[in-house]
């Protein structure tokens, strides 16, 4: 079928989905899940997938689901997100703020110590992060609110949020470096107190027009902040720089080495460079809340109403053109090439993510497009009394006349 694609066509490798999406699988409450409103993931040290969601935990074995919820013994079936430790616990938040924590590899699930302090300060608010320090003090930052909760080993609180203070000109996100671990949370004025004794390591601040809903990471060396629609950006010592990203955002995340993830609210995943020159866009009007890749390179992506979606290809480029490209044919030659005919016969090839254009002649005719790695298409050939094997790509120009038909490229 022609595929008209306007300044910019998608490639993707052999045998994967063409068009602005990868090939997924989708799991929801049709085939496995309890529920198709997933907040987190996490793989545990076997290789099984956690999915936290509204009816519940699951685990995914690669074959059945497993569900746990309050009648299995936890204090909430909402759960919003699994906090991984370094001393192999993983903590779990939930609606109501009832933590619980299970040892990664098990399923033993067990009620964490002055869980009635961390349930009681957290006031209603949505936890967001969280880290124990190796002096066993527990900190929990917020989403909504302001300042964060610091609970001492004995079960003293150090610091608490800021509960009914607002009115003041926009909020600032601030973060700590708990030993070798980066802790955020957001005060409205650089005067608040911060009464840690760990210290201080940047800040970005958001004006009050920008102020709403806040996700914060550090991700490849850089500290992110995000509020509403805008992304914050603030490398090293340098001046933070604002985007705004036009819609609602609700997750961030490391994608790879050089490139981040962030998903909106009805607007799917983008996924940009560290310069936030956008790469690609996948699952367009779907509210994407988080992205995994597992330790075999899978990617998964959950979202609010449609389940969990799994690929193992995300080789997604978008190759700008000149002018605009009605891409006709698209198949794999030789090693690492890809050939591209338009439907106004010019023939391309893309060799590592370059673009060249091959033969400035158009081919005016009917275009057929083969594949010369595959024995039968070079028998096709063979057959148009073309006698040299080729492997790679090519396009015949086919007339009423046979003997005018001839190789291109």
């Amino acid at each position: 079928m022609l595929k008209h694609i306007h300044f910019v066509f998608i490639l993707l490798c052999l045998n994967s989905c063409f068009g602005q999406d990868l090939c997924y699988t989708n799991f929801n409450s049709r085939n496995g899940l309890p529920s198709s409103q997933v907040y987190d993931m996490f793989q545990d040290k076997n290789g099984d997938m956690w999915f936290a969601t509204d009816r519940g935990i699951v685990k995914y074995d690669g074959f059945n689901f497993k569900v746990f919820d309050i009648s299995t013994g936890l204090p909430s079936n909402t759960i919003f997100d699994f906090f991984p430790q370094k001393d192999g616990t993983v903590w779990c938040s939930t609606i109501n703020n009832s933590w619980f924590y299970f040892q990664n590899g098990t399923e033993q699930f067990k009620k964490p110590k002055f869980s009635d302090t961390l349930q009681k300060y957290s006031n209603n608010f949505q936890s967001d992060e969280l880290v124990i320090a190796k002096n066993g003090h527990i900190f929990v930052g917020f989403a909504d609110t302001f300042g964060y909760l610091e609970i001492d080993q004995k079960g003293k609180v150090i610091n608490k949020t800021h509960v009914g203070v607002y009115g003041r000109p926009g909020s600032k996100c601030l973060e700590l470096k708990v030993d070798a671990e980066y802790f955020h949370y957001y005060i409205q004025d650089l005067n608040d107190s911060i009464n840690s004794n760990y210290k201080f390591y940047n800040a970005i601040s958001a004006p009050y027009k920008n102020a709403g809903y806040q996700k914060s990471a550090r991700i490849n060396g850089c500290f992110f902040y995000t509020t509403n629609s805008t992304l914050y950006l603030k490398k090293d010592n340098q001046t933070a720089k604002e985007y705004d990203l036009m819609q609602p955002i609700i997750g961030i995340g490391r994608y790879d080495a050089n490139h981040i993830w962030v998903g909106f609210r009805g607007d799917g995943i983008r996924i940009y460079d560290m310069n936030m020159r956008e790469k690609s866009h996948n699952l367009t009007s779907n509210f994407v809340t988080d992205m995994f890749r597992d330790k075999h390179g899978g990617i998964w992506i959950s979202t609010l109403f449609n389940g969990v979606y799994y690929t193992l290809n995300d080789k997604i480029e978008k190759i700008n053109t000149d002018n605009e490209l009605y891409v006709y044919q698209i198949a794999q030659g030789g090693k690492d090439q890809i050939g591209i005919v338009s439907n106004e016969g010019y023939l391309f090839s893309l060799l590592n993510n370059n673009l060249i254009q091959k033969d400035f002649k158009k081919i005016r005719n009917t275009k057929v497009f083969y594949d010369f790695t595959f024995e039968h298409n070079v028998k096709s050939l063979k057959s148009n009394n073309i006698e040299d094997k080729f492997i790679g790509y090519g396009v015949l120009d086919v007339t009423e006349n046979p003997k005018r038909t001839k190789l291109i490229g």
